[in-house]
This record gives C-alpha cells, structure tokens and sequence, in this order.
C-alpha cells in the first residue's frame, strides 16, 4: 500500500510510471476545492489505466460529544458532485480515528473500511470468461496465430467463438476475415466484441461465418 500525496504532481506521476498498481481509493474531504482536485486525480489514474475502487469521505461530520448533535464541517451541496466513482466509506471527525494504530487495535470505521476495498478490489479483478474461449494469455505471437487458427476453423457457420487474451485482441479480427471464405472486409465479420474485464484480461467475442 502505498500513501500518495493529493493531486497530479510529480510523486503521482513517477509512481504511475514505475510502479504496477492493483487499484487506488481516493480519499478527500467534502470541500469543494478538494473534491475538485480528487475528480482530476480520478481522471488521471483511469487515463492510465489503473482500476479506481472508490472514494473515502474524510471528515464528513462531526458528532457532539456532549449533546450528541451532529453537524457538517463543510458547506456543501451534494459533497461528491462530479465524482463517478463508489463511496467506499463516510468517515466522520472521530478523535478514535486519530490515534497512531496498533495491530489488533484497528478502530471499527477503518476496519470496514478496509473490508469494503478488499471486497472492491476482489470484483474489478474477477473475470467470467467464457467457457472454450481460445486462451492466448502468456503465449509468444507464433502459438497466438496457430491457436486462434485452430479455435476458429473447429468451429462450424455461426457457432460463437471467443479468446481470451491479456492485451488488446482487437487486431485479431483481420487475421479472422482472413481465415473466413465469405468475409472480404474484417468490418464484414459481425458480431464483433471486444471487451476488458480487468487490467489484464480482455475477451473477443464473434462468430464463424
């Protein structure tokens, strides 16, 4: 886990660059200028292809100790407006969340919240591949032609086939027109899908002509 400091500057940007990232939680505030500076730090690590599991609301509200009632720390209108991302958490002003932490000593908030990112980061990286998809994931250009090759002639006219495979299958089409009788123009090959189900599997779907 590593702690970024807010907004797009150099840190950010170096650790895009030479670090793989499984995922990132943005943590803001309510305040409007922060919550602008996180939208744009969203946009920045979607850019770059790295899975956002969601926002935490730091500060949210402050409970009264004394009489018990509950007030917002920021003006604000909808806290998150302009933030296309799942809010992980509403973390309010507590002082047991201010505590330098021990293990074993987690304080309940952060520990759900904890669960909450795990739970996140356990769907983004799921894949639901189709059953006999070709699988082209970690074998070398040569094996990758004379797999589609077999998987596609095994299939009769207009029997579906899929691959599965860990970069961008979509030039895979014209190899397909290719390999079909009747098809002249790749575009002609239809249905024609091509879908990322996480950072590293991508799905083609399509049928034999």
């Amino acid at each position: 886990m590593v702690d970024l400091p807010s907004g797009t500057g150099d840190v950010v940007l170096t650790t895009l660059q030479v670090v793989g990232l499984d995922g990132v939680v943005f943590v803001t505030t309510p305040f409007h200028a922060a919550v602008t500076d996180t939208a744009r730090s969203l946009e920045l690590f979607r850019e770059n292809e790295v899975p956002v599991s969601g926002v935490v609301v730091n500060m949210a509200g402050f409970t009264c100790p004394s009489c018990g009632d509950e007030h917002d720390l920021f003006e604000h209108g909808d806290p998150l407006e302009g933030i296309d991302a799942p809010v992980l958490a509403d973390l309010d002003f507590d002082p047991t969340v201010q505590g330098t932490p021990r293990p074993g000593a987690v304080p309940d908030p952060l520990r759900t919240l904890g669960e909450d990112v795990h739970e996140r980061v356990t769907d983004i990286w799921a894949a639901d591949v189709p059953e006999e998809a070709v699988d082209l994931r970690g074998v070398d250009a040569e094996a990758r032609h004379k797999r589609v090759r077999a998987g596609f002639e095994a299939r009769s006219s207009g029997e579906s086939f899929a691959l599965v495979s860990d970069r961008d299958p979509t030039p895979v089409r014209s190899f397909l027109a290719s390999l079909s009788d009747d098809i002249d123009d790749p575009d002609d090959l239809e249905p024609f899908a091509v879908e990322r189900l996480n950072p590293e599997i991508w799905v083609l779907e399509t049928e034999r002509p």
